[in-house]
This record gives C-alpha cells, structure tokens and sequence, in this order.
C-alpha cells in the first residue's frame, strides 16, 4: 500500500487514527499500542507477505538483546572490567547481527545461483527484498549502540515494537534514533487528539504528495529516457536529462519524507526531518549535512566519529569521510555503480571542507550566491551519473557526451515522452491546428516543468509552511484546490524511488 493510493487516503488512515485516538480516548493505552502495531504489519504486509516475519525476527531478536544487556547492567555482583567486556561482546554480536541479516536479503542476488544449483531449486528461484529493511536495521543497530552507551532504557515489547514498525516511516525512513521517537509513545498529552496537529499534518500530506505526483511523476519519463538511450543522446540533451534526474530524485524522496511527517504529525508524533533546503547549500559538503540527513547523521555518529572524526589530523579525516561515503554506497545496493558514486562523493566533499566551505561562506552578493548553489547542483547531477544508472557502461556513456560533443536532436524526443494531463487539451490542439509546432510545445513544457523545480527547492522547506501557516480562508482554498488537483492526479499510482533501498 502506497501513501499515494485512494486506499492508504481513504480508508487505511482514517481507521489508523480513529483506533488510535479512539481506544486511547476509552482509556485503553495498551490495546491502542497494539491496534497500532497491527495496523503497521497489515500495511508492510500489503507490499508482501514475507515482509512481516522479517521485521518480527529482527524485532524480536534487538529486543532480546537489549533484554541481555539490561541483565548485565543489573549484575552488581560482577566486576566492572568483566561486565564491560561481556556487553562489548553482546554488542558486536548485536550489530554484525543486524548487519549480516541485512546483506542476506540485499545481497541476495549473489548467492541465489548458488543455493538454486547446491538445492536444486527452480530457475525462477528468487528471494525477495524486503521493502524497508535497510532502514529498520539501521534504527535497530543505533538502538544497540545507545543502551550499550547507556543513553536510553530497555523498554517493553509492546513499545519496542510499536517504535520499530510505526507505519509512517517503515518503509523508506527517516532513519530513527530510538530516543527520537519512544518516550513520544509514553506521553500521557500525545494520546489526545489534536485539530491543531491534525490539520498541520494534513496541509504537509499534501505538500508531500504535491511533490510526488506533480513534479517527481511528471519528470519520471525523461529521466527513464535518458538512461534507456545513454549511448545516443546528444550533449545538450543529457544536460537537460541529468537536471530531470536530479529534480526527480529530490522531490519523489522529499516528498515521502514530507508525507511520512505528515501523517506522524497527524498521530502528534513527531519525526526528524530528513533535508534542509539542500540546493541552498553553497558548497558540496554542506550539501550532505542537507540531503538524506538521516543516514548521513547516521554514519556520522556511529562510523565517523568513534573513527576519529576530525580529531586525527587532515588526512585521517579525509579517509573517513570517503569511508562513510563508501558505506552509504554499499547501504544502496550492490552494484559498481553505487561504489563509485560513494567514493566519487566522498572525495569531492573532501575538497569541498578543505578547499571551497570558508571561501564560499564568505560570498556577500546574490549573484555569487546564486552561481555556487547552481554549480553544486551541477556537481550533485554528476554524481547522480553513477546513482541512477544500472551499469558503468551507461554512466560511461553519458559521460562521454561532455566530451565529445554532438547535437543529433534527442531533446525533442525526450520532451515527448512526457505525459502531463494539465497540457493535454493544449497538446491536442497544437496536433491538429499546428502539428509542426508540437514538438516545441512539448519542450517548453519540459523547461517550465524544470524552471519550477527550481523555483521551489530555492523556496521555504514544507514543513517550514506547514508549521506555520495562518488558518485564514484564503490558504484554505488554496490547499484545497492542491488536494483536489493530487487526488486527480492519482489514477497511475507509481511507487517511491527509495523503496527498492
């Protein structure tokens, strides 16, 4: 079930926040933790069957391990130096768990041929992704470190696993601190409903879905064709395909952030957003202390820092910052390309800490400002070469059109793969009155689209909107006339490019 779906909109949410409020409001806590908990399963359940004895497993085998550490925490009668060294063995135990439990399922295809031959399994023979688990793992592995550090509490099952699965962000994030999120659970205020939180987490719904299906959507085709024909586009072309790329990616994985804040909010829990206005940042490292803040606040606290951080001198920090990068990589998936893209990010945020954050911080003028928030947008769409591709060979491909320039036509075709119902009736009759005209049409269509991407990442964040806007009948209609024009919008319902994560 998609947050984008009539039925998620209509009928799961509703029910979701009506069990919530309404056994807390009959003064029944636990069978509203556990309805929720119910709810959750029953919404990972519906993108597969298989995904729910997954999350169980891992739920219940971190919580069993935080039970054991709890028990050696209690044990006065050991010594100080034994204790210490039992938990460090519990909680390598822990984490390469999590980790290994992690690589079975999303490194899967590597090993498949081999269980389907020592087995003899069927050639279709397959293991499923679960949708989600990179992200939950995560959470349960900086659970794992914060009670060894001591900085949160064993709690009971039933709130383990209502923190773990709460539906808004089981399935692509944001990556969660369990501190974050489960003293929220406890809190005899939250149980009440809220019209105030409600109707701020319904305006950033929208805002989510806006930017799903009127932006990220509509720009899906020319980013699919620029990838599909990598080898024959000319150069202008790919400058226009990467920019497409680029807004695509942020807004389809911004705008489920900003739904999965929305809904959350609208259960009065609130979730850490996951990007600061990340095309306003001037240099390339202060754009990913923006972006993906999550996994990045991850690495750092937990790979980057206990690493040294900055504390070793220039090259030791460079080495791990490129390390960390290396990491988000591997986390995306297994192949080469997602390698390179970590160290090619790596290394250019390396020369960005040491070479352009002080300079940049000091240009005063809007022009200046103007030209290094563009120029790393253009560095982020060079990475996103290796990203989004599926093979080297294309990325090198695409790549080879910076340097040998050529000019065959492609921008055309890529306009027209574009499908948007707002210019439907304008399209048609550019066909009929002026066929000759159309493929114009269609390309300055294209650049509008592009040109308010721009507008709106250089604008406030949503939840920065949604946090503060008055309650007057003007925004009223304009946030009804957004919704209705979402809800129209919903026929090709397509899925969140950060699922398959």
């Amino acid at each position: 079930m998609l947050f984008n779906s009539f039925a998620f909109l209509f009928l799961f949410l509703p029910v979701s926040l009506l069990a919530w409020f309404g056994l807390h409001r009959l003064g029944y806590p636990a069978p509203a933790k556990f309805a929720l908990i119910l709810l959750s399963l029953l919404f990972y359940g519906l993108f597969s069957v298989w995904n729910v004895p997954v999350i169980l497993v891992s739920i219940l085998v971190n919580f069993a391990l935080s039970r054991h550490l709890s028990a050696l925490q209690n044990r006065e009668e050991v010594e100080e130096c034994s204790l210490l060294g039992k938990k460090r063995v519990l909680l390598a135990a822990g984490v390469s768990f999590n980790i290994l439990y992690l690589c079975a399922f999303k490194y899967a295809s590597l090993y498949e041929g081999f269980l389907q031959s020592r087995f003899s399994l069927p050639e279709d023979f397959s293991i499923l992704f679960p949708i989600g688990i990179s992200y939950y793992t995560l959470s349960q592995i900086s659970f794992l470190v914060d009670r060894y550090r001591g900085e949160v509490e064993h709690d009971t099952l039933l709130n383990y696993t209502l923190t773990t699965v709460f539906f808004p962000k089981l399935a692509e994030g944001p990556i969660l601190r369990y501190g974050e999120v489960a003293p929220q659970f406890h809190d005899e205020e939250r149980r009440r409903f809220s019209l105030e939180d409600f109707g701020r987490g319904l305006v950033l719904l929208v805002f989510g879905m806006a930017k799903k299906v009127l932006i990220a959507d509509r720009l899906a085709p020319a980013a699919a064709f620029g990838f599909a024909n990598a080898y024959y586009l000319d150069t202008l072309t790919v400058i226009v395909f990467l920019l497409a790329v680029v807004f695509q990616l942020y807004f389809d994985f911004s705008g489920y952030i900003d739904m999965a804040l929305g809904i959350a909010r609208m259960f009065r829990i609130d979730l850490p957003e996951n990007f600061n206005a990340p095309f306003q940042a001037r240099n390339f490292a202060d754009f990913w202390r923006r972006w993906h803040m999550s996994l990045t606040g991850f690495f750092t606290r937990y790979v980057y820092i206990p690493l040294g951080g900055s504390r070793k001198g220039a090259f030791r920090t460079a080495c791990n910052v490129i390390l960390i990068f290396v990491l988000s990589g591997l986390w995306h998936g297994t192949s080469w390309n997602y390698l390179y893209w970590g160290v090619l990010s790596g290394i250019l945020v390396v020369l960005a800490r040491r070479f352009a954050r002080e300079p940049s911080e000091r240009v005063k003028s809007r022009a200046g400002v103007l030209a290094l928030q563009a120029l790393n947008t253009a560095v982020f769409a060079f990475t996103l070469v290796f990203f989004g591709a599926e093979r080297l060979d294309i990325s090198y491909a695409i790549l080879r059109r910076f340097f040998y320039p050529t000019w065959p036509g492609f921008l055309y075709r890529m306009a027209n793969t574009l499908e948007i119902p707002e210019f439907y009736i304008l399209n048609q009759a550019v066909k009929r009155l002026a066929p000759g005209m159309a493929d114009l049409v269609c390309l300055q269509e294209l650049i509008f689209l592009l040109a308010l991407s721009i507008l709106l990442v250089r604008g406030r964040r949503a939840k920065e909107i949604a946090d503060t806007m008055a309650w007057t009948k003007k925004n009223g209609i304009l946030v009804g006339i957004l919704t209705a024009w979402c809800l129209l919008s919903l026929q090709g319902v397509t899925t969140f490019l950060y699922f398959k994560f």
